[in-house]
């Protein structure tokens, strides 16, 4: 598009248009159903997608009442398709846990906030919510 003024002619572009990535779906631990202790988690895209930073994810625990400071994590494999928030460094309670990835924070972002639950149950080796 050109557009004109008083003081000449100007090019007007505009910014390539990035496309809305898609979530194909979240893992716990690898797929591990171990829940005593959680060590990562994962969110696969369609595509390449960068998360800004790992406090992107917002995590809550609903037995404690608690969101959780994501600040100690790092983020693996971002900048592919399948990103990985490794929890390592992170203490996490025991409770039921929804964490959500809001659609700000990742590029290109999902077309809708994304949200799981999980349970973390110190002595559950078997998901089943039992110690």
């Amino acid at each position: 598009m050109i557009a004109t003024s008083g003081t000449g002619e100007y090019r007007l572009t505009q910014a390539p248009r990035l496309e809305s990535s898609v979530i194909l779906g979240h893992t716990v631990n690898n797929g591990d159903i171990n829940r005593s202790g959680i060590r990562e988690l994962a969110i696969s895209f369609d595509r390449a997608v960068t998360v800004d930073a790992a406090t992107v994810l917002n995590l809550f625990n609903h037995t404690t009442g608690e969101h959780i400071d994501l600040s100690p994590a790092t983020l693996q494999d971002n900048g592919t398709s399948s990103i990985i928030w490794d929890l390592s460094s992170v203490v996490l309670p025991d409770g039921r846990y929804t964490a959500e990835l809001p659609v700000a924070g990742t590029t290109p972002g999902p077309t809708q906030t994304h949200t799981f639950e999980f349970s973390k149950l110190s002595g559950d080796v078997n998901g089943n919510g039992v110690v």
